[in-house]
């Protein structure tokens, strides 16, 4: 398959392009050749946005709405410190379609930003169709310390839960019908996080000293905005607790790593993936490391020209 891309921007004055139909604009245009067809895409990456359809209607787009990742949990420094680690942050929630009807007219489009450590992303809006933002993973209740214990926040997708040292297993968030995956439980012998919810898996499970902290779940693979594979809506890694063998990564799609035991922050959602963050680590020295922010949203349009 060739793929020959070529892009512009719709406030540019090079807007008119002599050999192609221009029948909509707004955002970054690319024009791209997939086989023995071209195609045109238009992507929004942030804050409020306008789409216009200028001349008759536009048959069998393909719409992609990907709200903002949430930020994993954060760890909370104590007397004794805690050493429980914190949930992956959930992706934000998908809406896709490979067959929308766009008729004439404006459309007004909002790209949901991803949430700061230890909070849901933003929802992403456009054509009277809402994606919902990622549910937060579990921040540490700090109370007794070391301990943890909390259930993830629900969202697009679901936070992961944070871990506990023998109050029980805590569930991950739950997530939006159709627009993503759970979030992962949290272990109760070693206290790792649980992986954040992704758009086509569910995060993974913390299984003490098996696997360590949950890994994010899975998200979703198109080829619509330059005729490349991206992946957008990955979850956040659960964050890693001593003894428990390591943190949890991100999901495919943006999802941040978690943070490793006594050692650092955990790293963020990519940015235009609606990524959820990494859950933060544990800590046994008294310092309370942060969850990854969550990577904002994108809503790409892409229709056949020829």
């Amino acid at each position: 398959m060739q793929v020959t891309p070529v892009t512009f921007f719709s406030n540019s004055s090079n807007q008119q392009n002599p050999v192609f139909p221009i029948i909509a604009t707004g955002g970054q245009v690319t024009i791209f050749r997939s086989g023995s067809y071209l195609y045109k895409s238009h992507t929004f990456i942030t804050g409020s946005n306008t789409f216009s359809v200028l001349t008759g209607s536009i048959p069998d787009a393909q719409l992609l709405i990907v709200a903002g990742g949430a930020g994993g949990g954060n760890g909370l420094a104590s007397a004794g410190g805690l050493y429980a680690g914190c949930g992956g942050g959930g992706a934000g929630g998908v809406i896709y379609s490979g067959s929308y009807t766009l008729t004439t007219g404006s459309y007004s489009l909002t790209v949901g930003n991803g949430g700061n450590s230890g909070s849901n992303g933003s929802n992403s809006t456009g054509f009277g169709l809402t994606s919902i933002g990622g549910g937060r993973g579990a921040n540490s209740a700090g109370t007794p310390p070391g301990q943890g214990g909390v259930s993830g926040s629900n969202g697009g997708s679901g936070g992961g839960a944070i871990g506990s040292f023998g109050l029980g297993v805590f569930p991950g968030g739950i997530a939006t019908v159709g627009q993503g995956q759970n979030g992962g439980s949290s272990d109760d012998v070693y206290a790792g996080g649980g992986g954040g919810g992704g758009y086509s898996t569910t995060g993974s499970a913390a299984l003490g000293n098996t696997t360590g902290a949950g890994n994010g779940g899975n998200g979703i693979t198109l080829t619509l905005r330059n005729g490349t594979l991206q992946s957008y809506a990955g979850g956040g890694g659960g964050g890693d607790s001593s003894p428990a063998p390591g943190p949890g990564t991100g999901g495919l799609g943006g999802g941040g790593d978690g943070g490793s035991f006594n050692n650092a922050d955990a790293v963020s959602g990519s940015a235009n993936t609606g990524g959820g963050g990494g859950g933060a680590a544990g800590s046994s020295v008294g310092v309370g490391y942060f969850g990854g922010g969550g990577g904002s949203g994108i809503i790409v349009i892409t229709y056949q020209l020829t």
